[in-house]
């Protein structure tokens, strides 16, 4: 990997959830991301209203760990997709 693509962990990541249920997420984002502390806001919707993208960041401590998160995220009932 070239050194100036390389990414130093612990870092900040964020993901973008894309859901159809933004407050039901928002009520399970606790318990799916315990114990770890993370910020999420709403980003925007889409034309028709129907899907809502959150921006959750939070300190990942590792590549394994940001994977891991990526994966429950993704697997998660009320996430359409994660970026």
């Amino acid at each position: 990997m070239d050194s100036k693509n390389a990414i130093t962990y612990p870092c900040l990541w964020e993901y973008r959830l894309i859901t159809d249920k933004p407050q039901e997420l928002l009520n399970e984002l606790a318990g799916l991301l315990a114990p770890l502390k993370y910020q999420v806001c709403t980003k925007n919707k889409s034309a028709q209203g129907k899907y809502t993208s959150l921006q959750l960041s939070l300190v990942v401590a590792s590549e394994q760990e940001q994977h891991a998160i990526f994966a429950k995220l993704s697997n998660h009932a009320f996430v359409k997709w994660v970026l």
